[in-house]
């Protein structure tokens, strides 16, 4: 005979188990049933005798007394003694004996005592046996006690309350209720158990022969299941160990991968701002702080508001982006930085979406394109240079030897005439026509292509002299000069240039004030590497209308000016590789800011532009 295997011993131990269980719970229930039927029983039994010696008591005492009725002082002894809820005599007459009899309808002197009789409950008291009531689950326990007294018949009713009677019959209901309850829970319990048990068993067993270490011929299936699973466990550990050294590369190439993404954003150019779902500020870039002129970390988590407080173009922009829902390409805007000039920056918004396609931000790319801008002026400022480079050989020409004319002529008629009056219209004749002979002049030094020569001089000492020569002619005017630099301030340029750009700069300022008295203020500053100079003046200003044409050749703003004055000082200044701007000055009038590199490469030589190269 061959043994059974070890698994079919471990299956039949934990059926016989269970099925153990049942039958001691089983057994419990109905012993605990059983307990609490003979607790009833017994005190049932005890409510009973008492009655019948109460109900025997008050017979006697009715024979005794002669009477059909018992005084209230007995009545009430009787019933403190053995504990009575109520006590009744009532004479059982013809009627009433036909009724219980009939099985009637009672006599409404029963019904007065407990409406709940019946005449088929009655019927033993015709045969002069007791009759017990007790309605289960109730706490009342009533005797009708049958009796004869001077050749009449009368029923004693007496009614007792148990306080335990009532609650163990209504224990033993549910003990009923819950044992047939709990047998079925306990069988459906023990099936799912058994399965529960055994399936895991049974399903490491398959999977264990799946994975090849486990032998189905083995008689120990038990402790071979369990030895195969020490191999998978071992394995296990080694694919642990493996996926471990992996996760170390590939978070270190995250890592690598992810400060590789940090320095693009730190080198690029361009500002790059993100914000997450909630409009907080997630990252921003080395450019983006430069442009906004911002400390990048205390923005980081805050609301993107209070990057763009100051700024309400931008503000505006990203604003739109939010109602429109939908990307926004190189929208230009204009921004001035606090205490920096005006910036032209071309603004993209962009959603950003992660790889399951939502929405968790948006990332905003800022190019700023004012240098951009400055070339493509200065592109459109040299064709019209070129043009009119083309058109003033030829004016000039033309326009010198109607000058020169005129002067020979005047100098002619001065010679032949000696009357005063006509000497005073030659004098302003031959003034007209020198001061034509200027603005010829002028305007060639603007249309001609200009290099530089650069040379290192002290730029303090050149506005020192644009102011000595500026005061001759504006005696009424205080100029002042102010530097953050102690030391001589060094700067390689062509100077005679840059002192007719500042001259020209200074001379129009002077010229904004109306009465002819008044101030103005030259500050030096530098940066890393450029010198910035800034001319301010409390003058008339500048009309929003004539804001955009100020460099514009031949636009005045004033009935005596050339309008070449700023055209030229700009083609100066940009020539040495600046800038010029201006901004209106808060206390009235005019900012011009000028920043010049403090070095500059050196061009090829070219003739100098002087009063002799017109005169060619």
């Amino acid at each position: 005979m061959s043994k059974k295997p070890k698994s079919m011993e471990f299956r039949l131990e934990i059926r016989l188990g269970l099925i153990l269980i049942i039958l001691l719970l089983a057994i419990l229930d109905i012993a605990a049933h059983y307990t609490l039927y003979r607790i009833g029983q017994t005190v049932e039994s005890r409510i009973r005798e008492e009655l019948t010696e109460a109900a025997v008591i008050i017979s006697n005492w009715m024979t005794r007394l002669d009477k059909n009725e018992l005084p209230a002082g007995l009545r009430k002894n009787i019933e403190e003694k053995y504990a009575l809820g109520s006590t009744d005599i009532i004479r059982l007459d013809y009627e009433k004996i036909i009724s219980i009899r009939d099985r009637l309808s009672l006599d409404s002197s029963f019904l007065e005592i407990d409406s709940t009789l019946k005449s088929s409950e009655l019927t033993g008291l015709l045969g002069n046996r007791p009759v017990y009531r007790h309605q289960s689950g109730s706490d009342s326990y009533q005797l009708l006690f049958p009796t004869e007294h001077l050749g009449s018949k009368y029923i004693i009713i007496l009614s007792k309350s148990s306080a335990i009677l009532g609650p163990i019959e209504n224990a033993m209901r549910i003990l009923v209720f819950f044992g047939f309850l709990t047998a079925i829970v306990i069988v459906f319990v023990s099936i799912r158990l058994i399965h529960t048990v055994l399936y895991p068993f049974n399903r490491l067993k398959e999977e264990a022969e799946k994975s090849g270490h486990f032998d189905k011929n083995s008689e120990d299936e038990i402790g071979q299941l369990i030895g195969s699973y020490e191999e998978i466990i071992k394995d296990l550990r080694n694919k642990e160990r493996e996926l471990v050294a992996l996760n170390r590369i590939v978070t270190q190439k995250a890592a690598d991968l992810e400060v590789y993404n940090d320095y693009i954003l730190k080198s690029i150019n361009a500002g790059i701002i993100t914000l997450d779902a909630d409009r907080n500020i997630s990252t921003i870039n080395r450019a983006a702080g430069i442009i906004l002129n911002i400390e990048i970390s205390s923005v980081i988590g805050a609301d993107y508001k209070y990057l763009v407080s100051g700024y309400p173009e931008l503000n505006n922009l990203i604003s739109q982006y939010f109602e429109i829902k939908h990307d926004i390409a190189n929208q230009e805007i204009r921004i001035v930085p606090e205490n920096d000039r005006e910036l032209v920056l071309a603004v993209s918004i962009s959603p950003l979406i992660d790889s399951s396609g939502d929405n968790i931000g948006c990332a905003i790319i800022i190019n700023d394109q004012t240098e951009f801008i400055a070339l493509l002026e200065e592109l459109e400022l040299n064709k019209r240079m070129a043009t009119l480079g083309e058109m003033s050989a030829g004016l000039a020409h033309q326009l010198r030897n109607s000058t020169a004319a005129i002067v020979g002529f005047a100098r002619l008629i001065e010679k032949k005439i000696s009357d005063e009056t006509s000497l005073k219209n030659i004098d302003f004749l031959t003034a007209e026509a020198m001061q034509a002979e200027a603005l010829i002049a002028r305007f060639l030094d603007y249309a001609r292509p200009l290099k530089v020569l650069p040379e290192e001089f002290d730029l303090s000492d050149l506005i020192n002299e644009i102011i000595l020569s500026t005061n001759q002619r504006y005696p009424d005017i205080y100029i002042s000069f102010e530097s953050d630099s102690r030391d001589n301030i060094s700067i390689k340029g062509d100077s005679l240039l840059l002192k007719q750009a500042l001259t020209n700069l200074v001379d129009n300022a002077c010229r904004s004030y109306d009465t002819g008295t008044g101030e103005i203020r030259i500050k030096h500053s530098q940066t890393a590497d450029n010198n910035i100079i800034e001319i301010i003046d409390n003058g008339s200003g500048i009309s929003k209308a004539d804001k955009e044409n100020i460099f514009t050749p031949f636009f005045s703003g004033s009935p005596s000016g050339s309008g070449l004055g700023l055209p030229l000082a700009q083609k100066i200044i940009s020539i040495h590789k600046g800038y010029i701007d201006f901004r209106d000055n808060p206390d009235g009038g005019t900012i011009f800011s000028i920043s010049l590199p403090k070095t500059i490469a050196d061009p090829a030589p070219v003739d100098r532009l002087t009063a002799e190269y017109y005169q060619k």
